[in-house]
């Protein structure tokens, strides 16, 4: 397997995506920060924006990284040599892997590098910091073991990667709009003036409120374990049980590693 992890490096260090996807996100980055800058706002309320785009980044690096095995023969040269499918099928998702953690890494060393100059540096404690990043790189990792698992599963190129970018994009939609619902108050108001000038306010019942009960139960659930879900809440500093939303990764991404795995040992290649 340690041949296979080693061609697939090989082949990581070469892939353009990768390095077009770490610049797009340290571009990204450096843009949040120095529209804080002129904002006034403190670098917290920031830093973590890599969070956000990093699933829809890794979705592309996987899909040149995998992709084009089916086509040109590489995946059965790998299986005729005498490699388990098992130790193809991992050694991916290693590379898979990698490359999110390295898309995490090139946001948060942009949001440092020049976040720190411009802002001050962050105002949390490093404890703090240090959970909230490798809460995002766990984050990033169940994101690549999804990509791996659609990539390693369907053959064809075009199919499997408009694929996985179209389930990174589902995630983070549905991520967003889940965590707006949550959000929604028990009342509504309403702002006007009376007909002498004074301020008048009106309190309604939201209806869009979801109350207490299995509905809102569920979704605070699909919210925390769902990484389009965490993504959000890493970006915008609502992260309030960091260590339960890591917990939900690590599962996320055992579990789909398990299922591509026993899946792909019984897929038909010819």
């Amino acid at each position: 397997m340690s041949r296979l992890i080693y061609a697939g490096l090989a082949r990581l260090i070469r892939c353009p995506a990768i390095w077009l996807s770490c610049a797009v996100m340290a571009a990204t980055e450096a843009g949040v920060v120095v529209n804080c800058f002129y904002d006034g706002r403190a670098l917290d309320s920031v830093f973590f924006y890599f969070a956000f785009p990093v699933g829809i980044l890794s979705a592309v690096v996987t899909a040149f990284l995998i992709g084009p095995e089916y086509g040109d023969g590489t995946m059965r040269n790998k299986l005729a040599t005498g490699a388990r499918r098992r130790d193809v099928y991992l050694s991916n998702l290693c590379v898979s892997s990698l490359a999110s953690v390295m898309i995490c890494a090139s946001g948060a060393i942009v949001g440092l590098v020049l976040g720190v100059p411009l802002l001050g540096g962050l105002r949390m404690s490093a404890a703090d910091a240090v959970m909230l990043v490798f809460g995002v790189i766990v984050m990033s990792l169940s994101y690549a073991s999804i990509h791996t698992l659609v990539m390693m599963l369907l053959p064809n190129r075009t199919v499997s990667s408009v694929a996985v970018i179209l389930i990174a994009f589902m995630l983070i939609v549905s991520g967003s709009f889940i965590s707006e619902k949550l959000a929604e108050g028990p009342k509504s108001y309403g702002y006007g003036v009376t007909a002498d000038g004074a301020p008048d306010v009106n309190v309604y019942d939201n209806p869009d409120y979801i109350a207490p009960g299995p509905v809102r139960g569920v979704l605070e659930f699909l919210d925390d374990a769902s990484p389009g879900g965490q993504s959000g809440h890493y970006a915008m500093m609502t992260a309030e049980r960091p260590a339960l939303l890591m917990a939900y990764s690590a599962a996320l991404f055992v579990l789909a590693a398990a299922i591509g795995t026993i899946l792909f040992k019984r897929k038909d290649l010819r």
